[in-house]
């Protein structure tokens, strides 16, 4: 039993590793076919393979990631770290609660230092699908199909003409614990109109600058 309770957990960060989802989703639903609902997370979405130069940090970020999952989704909903950024939550029965889940988990995200130092504020993609279950396989497979999607829009948005130009500066309203720069100020540093400045960041990352900035008190008051 003690074996087999280690083969089915991830060893870096003592989740249940894909056996050890699929073994425990399956004695939680036995045999009633009701509703489940997963999430699914992948960190470093646009990162190749990690060096060994920070593999060190890839550890510690796993481990921020493993602590914040299970801080948010207490049991009977199930944490599992299936490959190396590749993380699901997941639950029996119809969830109202996913959305707030997928912004608690971002908001700890953009607050931990590992996860934010290594893969920045826009390298985490999220996904939530619910329906009747069938099998672990069939649900993460419905889930990695809705993942992708996410991560193609993320590639997407980063292929944007002033993506380069204003990741930055995306960072900065993330990363600061005072005030983000204003308008104003990055204007002056950019030599570019406010009327410019704030098109092209609404048309590169799909939300307004002022609504970004309220975005990110909002997750930092209420989440964090």
């Amino acid at each position: 039993v003690l074996m087999l309770a280690i083969g089915n957990m991830d060893t870096m960060t003592g989740l249940l590793n894909r056996k050890g989802f699929a073994h425990e989703l399956h004695l939680q639903v036995r045999q009633t076919h009701p509703q489940v609902w997963c999430l699914l997370l992948q960190a470093g979405t646009y990162m190749d393979m990690l060096t060994l130069d920070n593999k060190s940090a890839e550890i510690a970020s796993a481990k921020e990631i493993a602590d914040i999952l299970r801080k948010l989704a207490k049991p009977p909903m199930l944490c599992a770290r299936l490959e190396q950024n590749l993380y699901a939550v997941a639950g029996i029965g119809e969830s109202t609660e996913m959305p707030l889940l997928k912004e608690r988990i971002t908001a700890m995200l953009l607050h931990s230092p590992n996860c934010f130092a290594l893969y920045g504020v826009d390298s985490c993609a999220l996904s939530d699908v619910q329906t009747e279950y069938e099998s672990s396989t069939a649900l993460l497979h419905l889930a990695e199909q809705a993942l992708s999607k996410q991560v193609q829009r993320a590639q997407e948005i980063r292929q944007k003409e002033h993506y380069e130009k204003l990741i930055p500066v995306r960072t900065q309203l993330y990363q600061s614990e005072d005030g983000a720069p204003t308008v104003e100020q990055l204007c002056r540093h950019y030599l570019i109109s406010a009327g410019h400045f704030r098109k092209i960041y609404k048309e590169t990352f799909g939300i307004a600058y002022h609504q970004d900035e309220i975005r990110k008190r909002m997750l930092h008051m209420v989440f964090c």
